[in-house]
Formats: structure tokens, sequence, C-alpha cells
């Protein structure tokens, strides 16, 4: 069965617009309907998903590149011991990040459960990032919350 890619506009706050091909951000589309039925989005709580998720992917390319070749190639295991326990913490807190912001950015359990997947791979969350910040249209930092009513 062949599936024919599907083309998508994306209209950005700051007047940017894109004709992209179907991917994740399709599953992040609904966001944009929601800011277009003038639905608050909590852009704070999006940015901090967003950090916690960078941070979290680094510390899995800390735990792999570096951590584990000095547990087996110089003998020294408690470097896998300390950076896999601050990794563990870092995933279980953006798992939960992603829990709450299906609630409060809001985003589809979809989208929340496409981001704690890509945690698990290395370079995942940089991935997941990108598709996700192209498709919230994050508006300038001066403000917390975007209330659109429509305006798009």
């Amino acid at each position: 069965m062949s599936r024919t890619p599907q083309r998508q506009e994306l209209w950005h706050l700051d007047g940017r617009h894109d004709i992209v091909v179907a991917s994740i951000r399709l599953e992040v589309a609904h966001l944009r309907n929601r800011m277009r039925q003038g639905v608050v989005i909590d852009l704070k709580f999006l940015r901090a998903l967003r950090q916690v998720s960078r941070i979290e992917g680094v510390s899995t390319l800390v735990l792999f590149g570096i951590a584990m070749p000095l547990k087996y190639f110089a003998g020294m295991p408690r470097a896998v011991t300390v950076v896999g326990s601050i990794h563990g913490a870092l995933f279980v807190g953006l798992v939960a990040m992603f829990v709450v912001a299906v609630g409060r950015v809001p985003i589809s359990l979809r989208v929340a459960l496409t981001g704690m997947l890509a945690a698990v791979f290395p370079f995942g969350p940089f991935w997941f990032d990108r598709h996700l910040a192209e498709a919230a249209m994050e508006s300038p930092k001066e403000t917390d919350t975007i209330e659109t009513n429509g305006r798009l």
C-alpha cells in the first residue's frame, strides 16, 4: 500500500509561513487549532518542557558517549553510576512533565507519548524538540501565556 505524503501549511505567529510534508508536525497540529479557538497556551511551561528535554538528551549522550566508555575501557564503573543516576532522574522528570503538559500546555496524549518515546533514543529529544518548536510557534519570551482569540 503506497501512501502519498500530505502537505500542510504552517502559519507562525511572527508571520512566517511554511508548507511541509506530513510528519510529527501533524501530531502537534492540534496545538495550532486550539490556538485558533482562543485556548490559552502556557508557553512558559512549554519552554520549560523543551529545556528539560534538551538537558535529558545531553545526559543521554554523556551516559553513552563518556560514562559507558569510561566504565568498559578505563575500568571506572562509578562514572556510569553517577551519570546514570542523574540521567534516570532527568528522564523520570521529563516523563512527569509530559504528563502535566497534556493538561497544562495543552498537548495531546499522542504528542506526549511521542516525546517520551523520543527521549529513549540518543538524539531523539533534539529531533522531537525541533518539530515541537516549529509546530508550537513559540511567541516572544516576554509572554508567559498567549490567547489568540482565533487570530492566526
